[in-house]
């Protein structure tokens, strides 16, 4: 397997090339999204599928949820984290896969859970600047980011001594060339 890196806008690969196409939590962050799925149809060959996996709402995301927050505190900077949620539902989704020339279209919620030993094992990461939240996070001044990781915390269901359980949501869609 080799992986390359390219604009999803204008994909450097000759038509009918691939069977599949997969784009996983990346397809709300480019500029176009419509223009990247044109791409994805484009190079596939006939009767080939493409999937893609789309975040939906900040509350139903990993580490976006804190991203939100910092928003909430810091308004400017709520754009950085906006744009992962350009795709909101399945219905913008499934228009986005037919205006691209895609049928037998699916568009499915997929749920999950995460668990974690505490809100401190969760939260480790962030305070170390891993992800988009975590590299804004830690340049925020230490009092902000202490309000900011106790909003988090609120928000987030602890179980005790079972630990912490992070509730999941992606759209994934799919459609044939």
């Amino acid at each position: 397997m080799t992986f390359e890196r390219f604009d999803a806008h204008a994909l450097p690969y000759p038509d009918c090339r691939f069977d599949a196409v997969i784009c996983q939590l990346g397809l709300m962050l480019f500029a176009d999204p419509a223009r990247a799925l044109g791409e994805f149809h484009r190079v596939l060959r006939a009767g080939g599928r493409m999937a893609a996996s789309v975040t939906t709402t900040p509350e139903r995301t990993l580490y976006m949820r804190i991203g939100a927050t910092i928003a909430r505190h810091v308004p400017s900077k709520a754009d950085i984290f906006n744009r992962n949620f350009n795709i909101p539902d399945a219905k913008h989704l499934r228009t986005l896969l037919a205006d691209a020339g895609f049928h037998d279209i699916r568009v499915a919620t997929e749920c999950s859970e995460l668990r974690f030993a505490s809100f401190d094992d969760y939260f480790d990461g962030i305070e170390n600047g891993a992800t988009l939240s975590g590299q804004e996070y830690v340049r925020l001044p230490e009092d902000l980011r202490r309000v900011i990781r106790e909003d988090v915390r609120r928000g987030l269901h602890v179980n005790g001594s079972n630990g912490l359980t992070v509730k999941m949501e992606v759209l994934v869609g799919s459609g044939q060339r």
